[in-house]
């Protein structure tokens, strides 16, 4: 009978035993098949981490090990591993996993390369104007993998804007217009394609495609203002290029830019019976490019470029600016753009002094019991001095308010820059200048956060006053 209940006993011991045993066993197969999830990324997201390797484990105590983390390709599955990390490594680790996962969602075409070329030259004009055909040939190559050439400022920006003087030859796009390609920051514009002593950029065509690394690419050249037919073209062309291809095309755009029959219509979609493609990526019409159909005016498309496109340098020397007028401005002052387009529309608009006499004694009405000063920023493409010390002496009748020369002001912070070494030469031109003090006018005539009112007389904008009074009892945000 005791052996009996000896046997059962062991019996029972050994159930329990080999229950614990299967619960580790169980435990490790949970974790092993956790670790596989981590470490090996989701097959549906193979396609956002190109010739993906797994990483050796890495000790992220150390700060070696952070700026490894740092310049890896963020793991899928690992963000909650790296609380630990500082807040600027988290949330950057953070952003590209988001950037990741967005990528399955958007609408833009994913390139594995750029490797063709648009290439654009007109005759010289202002720099806006420039910007914006730019910023149309980026969207464009952002959707064909594309990059963009263009002859330099020198060439593309006409003299009569910069005090009949050519741009310096050592102005490069990005210093004026830093635009890049989305999710990537790739530069739009490629500057390598020709030597620092080319210049015959205006001839047709520029680009020799004979025993050159262009043999055997597809050439187009619009030169007249027919770009539809080019664009199906192109379009069918780069959706049937291998994955891997190293041939492409070049097209060449010769023409006036806002002429052509592309900016009068939507964007050609791809025909359906071609949609199915070799390019590891499906053709859908939301991936056209975001462009402007002027005969309906209307915007549509995917966006392929960065709005921000202020080069470093330009951001450098706004702060600098801003600093400057803050440390003449009254006490306690709200700021006001006070704007004179004069040489254009003296017929249209009446800006004489005593107009604008008139103008800031209605404008200011009543304000002086208000508590708070005005700093006036003046901006003017009026020359004559005895004008300008005019306006800027009106100041002198309203206790509360004063009258700055931006203009000069901003010439005097980029000059000495230049001087001082902060930023190259060559930058101290007038078009260079014109965009620092673009801080003024961005977003709708103004930094909200900076300038609040904006007295301006223009083509579009002659008023004959503004109650600033009002504004002030009303407490608003600006006044526009």
């Amino acid at each position: 009978m005791s052996h009996f209940i000896q046997s059962n006993q062991s019996s029972t011991l050994g159930n329990a035993y080999m229950k614990q045993m299967f619960g580790v066993l169980l435990c490790c197969i949970v974790i092993t098949i956790q670790m596989c999830i981590v470490v090996v990324p989701p097959s549906q997201n193979a396609d956002l981490i190109p010739d993906y390797t797994p990483q050796a484990t890495i000790d992220i105590s150390s700060e070696e090990g952070i700026n490894e983390i740092d310049n890896q390709v963020p793991l899928q599955g690992t963000l909650k591993q790296l609380d630990i990390l500082r807040e600027g490594n988290i949330n950057a680790m953070k952003n590209e996993k988001i950037q990741s996962q967005e990528a399955q969602k958007t609408c833009r075409r994913r390139c594995q390369k750029r490797i063709n070329i648009i290439y654009y030259a007109g005759k010289a004009a202002g720099l806006n104007d420039r910007k914006s055909i730019i910023y149309r040939l980026g969207e464009l190559a952002g959707y064909f993998c594309a990059q963009v050439v263009v002859p330099p400022p020198s060439v593309l920006l006409t003299a009569a804007h910069n005090y009949n003087m050519n741009v310096s030859s050592t102005v490069q796009w990005t210093d004026l217009y830093n635009i890049t390609f989305l999710p990537d920051n790739a530069p739009v514009i490629r500057s390598n394609i020709f030597d620092d002593e080319f210049d015959s950029w205006f001839e047709n065509p520029v680009f020799d495609m004979e025993d050159t690394e262009y043999e055997d690419w597809l050439h187009v050249i619009s030169a007249n203002d027919k770009m539809v037919d080019d664009f199906k073209n192109l379009q069918e062309f780069t959706w049937n290029l291998p994955l891997n291809s190293n041939k492409g095309f070049v097209w060449e755009i010769k023409h006036d830019f806002f002429e052509y029959d592309l900016w009068q219509q939507d964007i050609p979609d791809l025909p359906a019976a071609r949609r199915k493609t070799f390019t590891g990526q499906d053709y859908r019409p939301e991936m056209s490019p975001y462009l402007h159909n002027y005969k309906d005016n209307i915007d549509s498309g995917c966006k392929y470029t960065d709005v921000d496109t202020k080069p470093l340098q330009l951001k450098q020397m706004q702060k600098r600016f801003k600093k400057r007028i803050e440390r003449h401005s009254l006490a306690n002052s709200i700021h006001g753009l006070l704007h004179l387009r004069r040489t254009d529309t003296l017929d249209i608009c009446d800006s004489s002094l005593e107009r604008i006499s008139n103008y800031l004694s209605c404008s200011f009405n009543g304000t002086e019991s208000r508590g708070r000063n005005f700093t006036l920023l003046l901006t003017t493409d009026e020359q004559d001095t005895i004008y300008r010390n005019g306006v800027l002496g009106m100041a002198r009748d309203y206790p509360h308010v004063s009258i700055l020369d931006a203009d000069k002001m901003v010439k005097r912070v980029v000059n000495e820059a230049v001087t001082n070494g902060i930023i190259q030469e060559g930058l101290d031109n007038n078009y260079f200048i014109f965009d620092v003090e673009n801080m003024l006018r961005d977003t709708n005539w103004g930094d909200k956060d900076f300038v609040k009112f904006f007295m301006v007389f223009r083509k579009s904008r002659c008023r004959d006053c503004i109650p600033l009074d009002k504004w002030l009892a009303n407490d608003l945000d600006d006044y526009r």
